[in-house]
């Protein structure tokens, strides 16, 4: 048998298992990457308060889990609101620093605002209802603020208008490689029809950029 003869076979065995070895590597490297999900919290709205005792306070919250059993390493948090030109840093609730996204939900802290609060009659108070916590107590109806470090204190102040869309953006990172390389984004938007005081906080899904999808499964606090 001739040089030319035997080469090509070989050739062809060697490629068919590079690619094979390939495939199997891209494989196990797949079943060993973490996959994040950030969503909608359940509940959306006050989290961390009761919203039959407090009617009027509206905390609204993303959260991340991963959906595999590998974890997400040393996760770092950023958003970007909807009056900054740039990612800010946003701080964990609690101010955690977390070793890893596992698959129970972390809770992502992004806006508050203070709304009229029904009164036992059926009839609705403008008066700003003083809560138990200070920094909430400071917030008058109809004004909202970003929350970048949880319950540590109250960021930039804005008041919500009528017929208005916010927009948030919330990137989450973590450790792959040696450095921060992994990422899973996610967008929301707060949004004020021509009642003020009834906003409704949904996510923005991008199936294509042409065709946004809105989830719109959990609207307003209860």
């Amino acid at each position: 048998m001739s040089f030319w003869e035997s080469f090509w076979p070989a050739l062809g065995s060697f490629l068919v298992g590079s690619v094979i070895v390939g495939f199997l590597a891209w494989l196990w490297r797949r079943s060993r990457s973490p996959r994040v999900v950030i969503g909608l919290y359940p509940r959306n709205g006050a989290s961390t308060h009761d919203p039959v005792k407090e009617p009027w306070l509206r905390w609204y919250h993303a959260q991340v889990r991963c959906e595999t059993d590998v974890a997400a390493l040393h996760p770092e948090l950023l958003v970007w609101p909807h009056d900054s030109d740039e990612w800010e840093q946003w701080a964990w609730p609690g101010h955690k620093s977390w070793q890893g996204i596992h698959r129970t939900p972390i809770l992502i802290p992004i806006v508050l605002g203070v709304v009229p609060a029904p009164n036992p009659d059926g009839s609705v108070s403008m008066n700003r209802i003083v809560g138990g916590d200070k920094w909430v107590s400071s917030v008058n109806v109809g004004e909202w603020c970003l929350t970048p470090d949880g319950l540590a204190g109250l960021g930039r102040r804005f008041v919500a208008k009528a017929n208005t869309t916010y927009t948030f953006k919330v990137r989450v990172m973590w450790l792959r490689d040696g450095t921060h390389q992994a990422h899973q984004d996610a967008e929301f938007r707060l949004v004020f029809k021509q009642n003020v005081d009834d906003p409704l906080f949904e996510q923005v899904v991008h199936h294509s950029r042409s065709h946004p999808l809105v989830h719109r499964i959990r609207r307003r606090a209860p």
